[in-house]
């Protein structure tokens, strides 16, 4: 578990905690017949957690936001997808969302250095093939469901900074690139296309005298 829980598990929230991770951690659940007649109850509690935990999770988000606590919302979005995808967002376990990439499929995947979605999408098919002992086209087939999958890209740009007594207030626009690729990229001459939205945001942020006074200070190099 990724969030241990350190006390006797006594709690509902333990519970939820616990089942939460079991999903986005890929804990499979025990095939010994001891613990099938808690199977059907252990979906359920499940299926309802993740009925409502998006809802929660952006209500959180919208919380910090209005905050202007930058650290907790980048934490919540993070949740969030992984919540989304139903596996941690920065483990190899993202490729479970690809079909025919199992629990077993990752494992063999990560011991040879493919952990992430990019990885998986700049390898080669045939060496596919050899890592999952798989026949051809396997690995086309792996390589062409990736086609679709959002390849998403952000730059950050400051906009300018304003200093107010101990408060630094900045801005920045914040760009968000999907790159599509052409239908066969061997045969058209054509750039990838690309569709960008655009959106603005503030970064505020708040130190004690001495580090405003360090920010107004003028640096001097060595």
């Amino acid at each position: 578990m990724r969030f241990p829980i350190q006390v006797d598990i006594a709690l509902a929230a333990h519970k939820t905690s616990l089942l939460i991770q079991a999903e986005l951690g890929g804990v499979e659940f025990p095939a010994d017949d001891l613990f099938q007649t808690h199977k059907v109850q252990y979906q359920l509690d499940k299926g309802m957690i993740f009925q409502h935990i998006h809802r929660l999770t952006r209500c959180v988000i919208d919380c910090q936001i209005y905050l202007q606590d930058s650290v907790a919302v980048r934490h919540g979005l993070e949740l969030a997808r992984s919540l989304a995808a139903r596996v941690w967002d920065n483990s190899p376990l993202q490729l479970k969302q690809i079909n025919q990439i199992g629990v077993v499929a990752v494992r063999k995947l990560a011991a040879v250095g493919i952990n992430s979605i990019e990885a998986l999408d700049n390898t080669e098919a045939h060496r596919l093939e050899m890592i999952m002992s798989k026949n051809p086209p396997w690995g086309s087939k792996i390589l062409a469901s990736l086609k679709d999958f959002p390849k998403l890209r952000v730059s950050v740009k400051m906009m300018g900074k304003v200093v107010f007594g101990c408060k630094l207030i900045s801005w920045y626009e914040l760009t968000c690139i999907r790159m599509s690729k052409p239908d066969d990229p061997s045969k058209s001459r054509s750039r990838p296309r690309w569709a960008s939205s655009t959106t603005k945001s503030q970064l505020f942020f708040t130190g004690s005298q001495s580090m405003c006074a360090s920010l107004q200070r003028p640096q001097t190099g060595i």
